[in-house]
């Protein structure tokens, strides 16, 4: 998927590993939609090991998908989606196991884009 391994970031490396699962809980939570928006990122860091500015807004927008920020709202897709999710169901636990490792790629990633490592493991 990515031409160069060494300057990968921790998001390239849990996209590559966990792309399919991050697309399925995106569509989910927040339909169609939200898995296009995963698809489209699985796509930009694929092309190329640079993260450009949409590739990270919507980084940002589904982990905030996959934290339920919108489920309170109750006209929100995501809140009705959420609504109909059985608690005790399989995809409960694997969600917020994956929600949990995706927040970590991203903290790793920007944190260490900001620090000048360019989003390399530390």
């Amino acid at each position: 998927m990515f031409d160069n391994w060494q300057s990968a970031t921790l998001l390239h490396i849990f996209v590559q590993e966990y792309g399919e699962a991050l697309r399925n809980a995106a569509e989910l939570l927040g339909g169609p939609k939200s898995a296009r928006r995963v698809d489209r990122l699985v796509d930009d860091l694929g092309f190329g090991n640079v993260l450009s500015r949409r590739s990270r807004g919507d980084a940002v927008a589904i982990l905030r998908l996959l934290q339920l920020e919108n489920a309170g709202e109750e006209d929100s897709e995501t809140a009705w989606r959420f609504a109909a999710i059985d608690p005790n169901a399989s995809e409960v636990e694997e969600i917020c196991l994956l929600t949990d490792m995706f927040s970590a790629a991203l903290e790793a990633t920007f944190g260490a884009m900001a620090s000048g490592n360019g989003g390399r493991d530390q």
